[in-house]
């Protein structure tokens, strides 16, 4: 295996080029926290007060004619003026000339060169651009001069000061003794002191002898950084970001952002820490036009030898993962691209996720989704619709982990997908749909390594042709009853099918479960639905309250099931739902009742649903012999289910499920969940759920998750919280009671944002807790990040 230089070389050597490095802002490539609300450029300053009118004077001066000429307006509240040679004004002066707005106390204007110098509380506006201070030099052709002991504002949002300003061109500076910054105010949340500072909008702010500081509070010193003044997408290096992971000790990261062209961009990244961790990655993103868009990701980590080790309580080492070898490489690709002008309508989307195995999700990735995830999917696909009919041509992988901590890795080679939505035929009442597809299925499952290291595997492959028409009637037309009868079927061929257990000659092959040959599969459905009769009552609203009027709505229901069953469905082989066949001959009768309401306050909008109460049960009209649901062949009817949704408002809902077992007089489940707003600004909800065995009475389940958002400060600090909990009594000494939480308080600042965050996650054989802080500076994006795991 290739070695790296050792840790301390590497960080130290990032050290040593960091301040050398180049750092852009692409808009599309960082997020800026929240802008500043500053005055706009060119408002007066609030410390001036100008004197009445009737007490100044003014004058409409000719400049020089041999420099560019044009006229400039003074104002003043006192003036000498020899034509042709000079103006000088005090008094609080003001000149505009052309898109040059100038005032102070007291202002000499030379007429032949058209160059001004003024002195006391000097303003100077040219167009986004402001720079003020205690003595300007400036000359009106050329846009070039020097202030001193000044500050400058340009846009957007680029503040910097210094004992001297100087204005070498239309969008150059130079600064002495002054400060950097993207923030207001006399002690800005962070700065960049400086001894001299070379500054080009648009471009870059090359500064020598950087101290960062956070207010008044030193960070770090570097002799010399070029430091972004634009928000613009422009090529170049990035700011590097420092940071702290208890894995990989101190790291840095290094990036090169790229602009091509006005729609796509890339960047292209290196991670460096004194834990011998070494990873490059890069990141491609387009959008060529409006209904086009993609992105790229791809990581490789090269892992240090020991990167797996720690010491037990024996002191003892002992690997994190005992599958991985000393230095193995862990690399990630994931592309997304959409398309949705192809050639004739048609739809394309491509959704890669491809990653070296799935440690790489727990042990690199951040998000709690990929961390605790066990399926891995990628597809590509084309869809068209035309009219009622919808067209689907799909290749797709799926790759989870299996109970046995084995993997299964499923594929459609292809997909081919027609479906027909209800069309009237002719003048008839009757509607006919169809769904069908064809479908190439190839199928690996792969059992954990043997101590050997050699790894089982069995593999799969055939093909399954589906068709699944259908015929609706409505039946009557009375507007407060509805009746309608749905008849159809499913045929389904499989070129291959799992052999029957007498024919003992086929289950020959270990590596292939199937073999019993070409298995055509079909059965008939039926589906009746009736609706009604409905009955209802418009209420008005007695007193001042919120509301103006109600209306009760009453609406029972019946729906009759019916699928027959097929004798040889264990010769089937499962793919999914469409492979999985329930024969039912059930009845629901259900009973809903509905309440609206119209707010009296017209600008809350029209009527909406504040209530609903739902009550349903099945029946079965056969003997239902199923040996899971029905193993005694003695039931004949289902739970009675009931819904309960509540509605306040608009920002408010709850909604309460639960199955009540009449045959055991025992409720199976339980569920409630909903949310509300308080106060206008904070949200709180809940939900939790709970199952029982129906013959037992044991309890099965019993988790709940609770969420909040408190807006602390308004618009400024947030706090979010989130915690999903294992309430079983019962519960194993192995099963986490709290699955997973997760605190965060969010800063945002008017040029800067962080985060403070702790989340734990106790899922499945994967536990993790972890306390991270993140910086984000404005221009510049996220530039300190910091987390250590404390498992």
């Amino acid at each position: 295996m290739k070695r790296f230089p050792t840790r301390g070389t590497l960080f130290l050597l990032a050290l040593l080029t960091a301040p050398l490095l180049i750092g852009p802002t692409p808009a599309l490539a960082q997020d800026d926290p929240e802008p500043s609300s500053e005055a706009e450029p060119g408002s007066d300053p609030e410390a001036e007060a100008e004197e009445p009118e009737e007490d100044r004077v003014s004058l409409d001066v000719a400049l020089g004619a041999a420099r560019g000429g044009g006229r400039a307006k003074v104002s003043a509240g006192e003036l000498d003026y020899q034509p042709d040679l000079y103006v000088v004004a005090g008094g609080g002066v003001k000149i505009l000339y052309r898109d040059l707005e100038l005032s102070a106390d007291r202002v000499r204007l030379d007429i032949p060169t058209n160059r001004v110098t003024a002195e006391g509380n000097v303003v100077l506006d040219e167009g986004p651009q402001r720079m003020t201070g205690s003595r300007l030099e400036y000359d009106l052709d050329n846009r070039t001069g020097r202030v001193t002991q000044a500050t400058a504002f340009v846009d957007p949002e680029i503040y910097f000061s210094g004992d001297e300003i100087v204005k070498t061109g239309d969008v150059t500076y130079t600064v002495e003794d002054g400060v950097f910054t993207s923030c207001a105010g006399d002690v800005p949340a962070w700065s960049i002191a400086l001894s001299s500072a070379d500054i080009t909008l648009e471009d870059y702010a090359r500064i020598r002898n950087a101290r960062m500081k956070f207010k008044r509070a030193p960070v770090f010193y570097l002799p010399y950084i070029v430091w972004p003044a634009t928000t613009e997408r422009k090529s170049g290096f990035l700011i590097p970001k420092p940071g702290y992971s208890d894995r990989r000790g101190l790291y840095l990261n290094l990036a090169y952002y790229k602009t091509l062209g006005r729609s796509a961009d890339a960047t292209i990244f290196t991670d460096l820490s004194t834990e011998n961790y070494f990873g490059v990655g890069a990141e491609l993103r387009y959008r060529p036009s409006a209904q086009t868009t993609g992105k790229i990701e791809t990581y490789f980590l090269s892992d240090p030898d020991d990167i797996f080790v720690e010491l037990n309580q024996n002191d003892q080492p002992v690997r994190f993962d005992p599958n991985l070898e000393s230095g193995d490489d862990r690399w990630k690709f994931r592309y997304f691209h959409e398309t949705k002008d192809l050639w004739g309508g048609w739809r394309g989307v491509v959704n890669l996720q491809l990653y070296s195995d799935f440690d790489y999700l727990k042990d690199i990735e951040r998000s709690v989704e990929r961390q605790t995830r066990s399926v891995l999917g990628s597809n590509a696909f084309l869809s068209r619709n035309i009219g009622q009919h919808s067209f689907n041509v799909m290749v797709d992988q799926l790759e989870r982990i299996q109970s046995n901590q084995g993997t299964a890795t499923l594929r459609q080679l292809p997909e081919l997908e027609y479906r027909l939505r209800p069309i009237q035929l002719g003048d008839t009442p009757m509607y006919f749909s169809m769904q069908s597809s064809a479908h190439y299925f190839s199928a690996d499952f792969e059992d954990p390594p043997l101590e050997d290291g050699t790894v089982e595997t069995t593999t799969l492959e055939y093909g399954r042709v589906d068709f699944a028409p259908s015929l609706s009637i409505p039946l009557g037309n009375l507007p407060w009853l509805n009746v309608k009868a749905t008849l159809g079927g499913r045929v389904t061929h499989y070129t291959d099918s799992v052999p029957e257990v007498e024919d003992t000659d086929l289950v020959t092959n270990d590596d292939d479960p199937l073999g019993g040959g070409g298995l055509t599969r079909a059965f008939p459905t039926a589906r009746v639905e009736i609706v009604g009769p409905t009955v209802s009552r418009i209420f008005d609203s007695s007193g001042d309250g919120r509301f103006a009027k109600f209306k009760h709505i009453v609406e029972p229901r019946f729906t009759y099931t019916w699928v027959d069953e097929f004798d040889d469905e264990d010769l089937v082989p499962i793919f999914d739902e469409i492979d999985i066949v329930q024969p039912l001959n059930v009845g629901v009768v259900s009973l809903v009742n509905r309440l609206l309401a119209k707010p009296a306050d017209e600008e809350e909008g029209g009527a909406f649903e504040i209530a609903s109460l739902e009550i349903a049960q099945g029946y079965l009209f056969d003997d239902f012999n199923d040996e899971i649901l029905n193993p005694a062949g003695e039931v004949d009817k289902g739970p009675v289910v009931v819904e309960l949704r509540v509605n306040p408002s608009r920002e408010t809902s709850f909604k309460t499920d639960l199955q009540y077992d009449t045959d055991e007089s025992q409720l199976t489940s339980l569920s409630l969940s909903g949310g509300t707003q308080v106060f206008g600004r904070h949200n709180v909800g809940l939900t939790w759920y709970t199952r029982w065995n129906a013959l037992t009475g044991d309890e099965i389940s019993d988790q709940l998750r609770l969420f909040t958002r408190f807006e602390l400060l308004p618009e400024r600090l947030y706090f979010d919280a989130q915690a999903s909990l294992d309430l079983r009594d019962d519960l194993p000494e192995t099963d986490p009671e709290i699955l997973n939480q997760r605190y965060l308080f969010d800063y945002r600042g008017s040029c800067y944002s962080w985060l403070l965050e702790y989340r734990e996650v106790n899922y499945r054989n994967f536990e993790d807790s972890e306390v991270r802080f993140s910086l984000s500076l404005k221009n510049v994006g996220t530039f300190l990040d910091l987390n250590e795991s404390l498992n």
